[in-house]
């Protein structure tokens, strides 16, 4: 049960905060690098997802 609610505050937390980041780490760039930050931001999302989701098991 826990878990479950673990789970689910991490991805209110991820809705209110991924996707405002990203937004704006991608747009102070030049148009030409948005991709590769883009690509950047995604993959160190994912790494912390994983690792945090690996310490709470």
């Amino acid at each position: 049960m826990i878990i479950i609610i673990a789970i689910i505050l991490e991805g209110i937390g991820y809705g209110i905060f991924i996707s405002p980041n990203t937004n704006i780490v991608v747009s102070s760039l030049p148009s030409k690098l948005s991709s590769i930050a883009s690509a950047k931001v995604s993959t160190t999302r994912i790494i912390g997802e994983t690792l945090s989701l690996g310490m709470l098991q």
